[in-house]
């Protein structure tokens, strides 16, 4: 629910651009599915946070860990 809602402290807000890249990559679903499912969201929000995700990837250690760690969960369970 944290990750849906629209609070904007930095730990969840990384994460939800983690959601929405995973959405984006393992679904068919569009900008502005993914962002009505992700509180009412615009698509360009979406695109945004997924091209920033991206970005964020290559530099954080972290961020990529829990990337790497959740895509093999989904593809493991696909």
């Amino acid at each position: 629910a944290d990750i849906r809602g629209t609070t904007r402290k930095a730990n969840l807000v990384r994460m939800r651009g983690l959601a929405m890249h995973l959405c984006r990559q393992l679904t068919s679903l569009s900008l502005q599915q993914i962002g009505h499912y992700f509180g009412g969201r615009d698509h360009s929000t979406v695109l945004h946070s997924c091209r920033k995700t991206e970005g964020d990837l290559q530099t954080d250690a972290e961020l990529a860990k829990a990337y790497q760690e959740l895509m093999a969960l989904f593809l493991q369970t696909g």
